[in-house]
């Protein structure tokens, strides 16, 4: 059964239902709701009935605490960690290594909150902002302190400091990167910000286009009109990534068409 009718059934058994059971069938379907979701649907409502608003105080606190962050990161004082491991293949200088980046406690705070917080603003549609603050997880200089590997030793020494770049920890984070460019796009697309389509390309590095229009509260507004410039724009491209995201860019158009 598809999600259409799933949605006029459960409709359908509302309407039937005596208005002293209402409350009971509300609270079933809030103990349904997956805790990750709870603000995203909080808003929603709120946006509906016309109290939607942030906290200016509390807005300013995190505002402050991920600036101050953030310099801490690109001055080198938090940083990431990595070691070298034999990967069991030689070339001709000799037995080849890999490197594995992890992350730490401090770092992953940081992260975390900055993500969560982007995610909020995004929700409470402070979308300049939110692209602001989800930015600086993709642009930060952040740096890696390479340690001996734990089959030497495991007393953390650090014999090397070197700049490193986000997407060589995605696998160590606690979200995936992909998902913050996807509501950085979002952000883009329901302030109509058409006039960078090359950073809206940049960031659909792995997802799709629609996999983005769903992210916040708000319905993307004019999306024909974006597709129409976003197709002119990849038909310029002649890459395989913009073949993908072409063919993808006309059967969204097709459907919104149906």
């Amino acid at each position: 059964m598809n999600q259409t009718l799933n949605k006029n059934k459960i409709k359908q058994i509302i309407n039937q239902t005596p208005s002293d059971k209402l409350e009971e069938i509300t609270n079933i379907l809030i103990d349904e709701i997956p805790v990750c979701h709870y603000e995203k649907i909080i808003c929603k409502i709120k946006n509906i009935n016309g109290t939607l608003k942030i906290d200016k105080k509390s807005l300013k606190e995190t505002e402050d605490y991920i600036t101050n962050a953030f310099k801490e990161i690109e001055e080198g004082n938090i940083c990431f960690n990595c070691y070298s491991y034999q990967n069991g293949s030689y070339s001709y200088y000799g037995e080849d290594y890999d490197i594995h980046y992890y992350s730490n406690e401090e770092m992953d705070e940081i992260l975390d909150k900055t993500f969560e917080f982007g995610k909020s603003l995004i929700y409470h549609k402070e979308y300049h902002k939110a692209i602001k603050i989800l930015e600086k997880i993709l642009n930060a200089k952040y740096w890696c302190e390479e340690v001996i590997g734990p089959e030497y030793a495991d007393n953390g020494e650090v014999i090397d400091t070197f700049e490193t770049d986000i997407e060589n920890l995605n696998d160590s984070l606690d979200f995936d990167l992909n998902i913050v460019k996807l509501f950085i796009v979002y952000g883009l697309l329901v302030t109509q910000n058409y006039d960078n389509f090359q950073k809206i390309y940049d960031y659909l590095s792995y997802y799709h286009l629609k996999d983005s229009l769903k992210l916040g509260i708000e319905e993307i507004k004019d999306i024909d009109l974006f597709l129409k410039k976003w197709i002119e724009f990849l038909k310029t491209k002649g890459t395989q990534k913009s073949e993908r995201l072409l063919n993808e860019a006309i059967k969204l158009q097709e459907s919104e068409h149906a």
